[in-house]
């Protein structure tokens, strides 16, 4: 009997090791997945660093480079590009609070992104309308009021968009010090779903940092 119960308990154990062992696995695999999810966000969020303003250069040269003289007008192939962002990267995030931050900043591309397009479009409509004689300058510049009138808009958009992006980019550089992961901190500390109280304070700090290096 005794040696009946002593393979039973010697089973069981070995079989809450494997098990115990397999969690301590799991929970470090995602935290890892977290981890490279948070490297990548700030990369995709440090190229828009440049992508935004290049947009911004690009439509104020739109608008102040097509300035009518008496007779003639210029004109410009000058554009602005869409802001690209893989939505997939946030699959394997495990913060909350940035995930939300990252789903609006999302929706904030998309739609820059569906305006851009259009009004790029109707801006080559109109520039080679004139170009082939279809349309005269006076049709061209009333038109052109319209859209410049939109690109002033897009310029607004972007630099909101540019301040969320800052901030988030802060966040993102934040948890990476904080969720930085290893064996040991895989079993003994919870990755936290949100961020910490006194994470805005920190946020404030990092966006200061970043402001005195831009």
């Amino acid at each position: 009997m005794e040696i009946v119960l002593a393979a039973f308990a010697g089973a069981f154990f070995s079989f809450l090791f494997v098990k115990l062992a397999e969690n301590f696995s799991n929970i470090h695999d995602t935290k890892k997945l977290h981890y490279y999810s948070l490297l990548k966000i700030q990369t995709i969020l440090t190229n828009h660093l440049d992508e935004i303003p290049a947009n911004i250069e690009q439509v104020n040269s739109i608008i102040n480079i097509e300035k009518e003289t008496e007779k003639n007008i210029f004109i410009t192939a000058n554009k602005p590009l869409r802001i690209e962002f893989d939505q997939s990267v946030i699959l394997n995030l495990k913060n909350s609070d940035i995930t939300n931050e990252l789903m609006l900043y999302i929706c904030n591309l998309r739609r820059y992104n569906a305006v851009i397009t259009n009004t790029n479009e109707i801006h080559s409509l109109l520039r080679n309308s004139l170009i082939q004689k279809i349309i005269g300058i006076d049709t061209y510049k009333r038109n052109f009021e319209v859209i410049s009138s939109t690109f002033k808009d897009i310029n607004n958009f972007l630099e909101e968009l540019n301040i969320d992006r800052r901030r988030i980019f802060c966040m993102v550089r934040i948890r990476i010090q904080k969720d930085k992961t290893n064996i040991f901190k895989s079993i003994f500390h919870k990755l936290p779903d949100t961020n910490e109280d006194d994470f805005k304070d920190k946020v404030a700090e990092e966006l200061k940092k970043l402001e005195k290096n831009s």
